[in-house]
């Protein structure tokens, strides 16, 4: 199980006029497309189950419950669109959106359901729509290496210089872990186009991870086939274990108690403990005596 909670508890700034996107999402690599026919909707990354928008800290605390609940019961992860939203940004594109469906009939066409239903959502995400102040770049470290962890938070937290030469505040990186590796994130206070770039950069020259020419060129792959950057992201908030590990550590309670040493559930083959031996020697131990 992964909860990242309390690092989105620090995260967060509520404001009136303002809210935060969550979603419980069930991703392509947990099954997703199970839910479809063969052959159908195979290209789906995410099949959504709920959202919520999230506008106060009352409503967030009394929400958590739920978004947790339902996320346990379905197997499904939670993000969060680590932009915040304005809502008057959010009126102004829904308005364009739907005068661009008027248009439409206007011209004698009809518009499809599908398209109406999906107005809403997407707008909720675009980065169009964010507070201006409160946007994010987001790096996507597909790795659970260390050095290349601390490196992009460091590059992250260092003082930067905006394109017209201005030093820029500087910023906290947040760090959610994830399945393989990090999102790690911060207020976007400077747009840059070349922020991997320039993070390889920092990382190859500023950052001493290396003791020979090897390391650098090491990492330099490494940070090129694990990392990414991406603005107006979703940032993983929770992932609950699956059902076969819930089994798994429960079978595993059930027959601790009888562990004894190296001798029962021990799998010499693997030389490794084997819940599945455990069990097996267990039911073949005499408790008659």
């Amino acid at each position: 199980m992964i909860d990242n909670f309390k690092v989105i508890d620090n995260f967060l700034q509520f404001e009136e006029g303002t809210f935060y996107k969550f979603e419980l999402l069930i991703r392509n690599t947990d099954g997703g497309n199970d839910l479809y026919q063969e052959g159908y909707s195979k290209t789906n990354k995410n099949i959504l189950i709920k959202s919520w928008y999230v506008d106060n800290k009352d409503y967030y605390e009394k929400i958590k419950h739920e978004m947790i609940t339902m996320a346990n019961l379905t197997g499904a992860r939670i993000y969060i669109t680590l932009d915040r939203k304005d809502n008057v940004k959010l009126v102004q594109g829904l308005l364009h959106s739907y005068t661009d469906s008027l248009c439409a009939i206007v011209k004698g066409q009809k518009p499809a359901i599908k398209n109406l239903s999906k107005t809403f959502a997407s707008e909720t995400s675009k980065e169009e729509n964010s507070s201006s102040k409160f946007r994010t770049i987001m790096f996507d470290v597909d790795t659970q290496d260390e050095i290349i962890k601390d490196a992009v938070i460091d590059y992250i937290e260092m003082e930067h210089v905006n394109p017209k030469g201005e030093v820029c505040p500087k910023v906290k990186a947040h760090v959610l872990k994830t399945k393989k590796g990090y999102h790690i994130f911060c207020y976007r206070k400077f747009n840059h186009a070349d922020w991997e770039d320039k993070c390889l950069e920092f990382i190859s020259n500023d950052w001493n991870i290396r003791d020979s020419r090897d390391q650098i060129i090491s990492y330099h792959e490494k940070f090129t086939e694990t990392v990414s950057v991406k603005a107006n992201e979703l940032g993983l908030v929770y992932h609950p274990m699956k059902m076969e590990e819930t089994f798994h550590d429960k079978l595993y309670n059930l027959v601790e108690p009888y562990i004894d040493g190296d001798f029962v559930g021990y799998n010499e083959e693997e030389q490794a403990f084997d819940i599945v031996q455990a069990v097996k020697d267990i039911l073949e131990l005499d408790t008659t005596e």
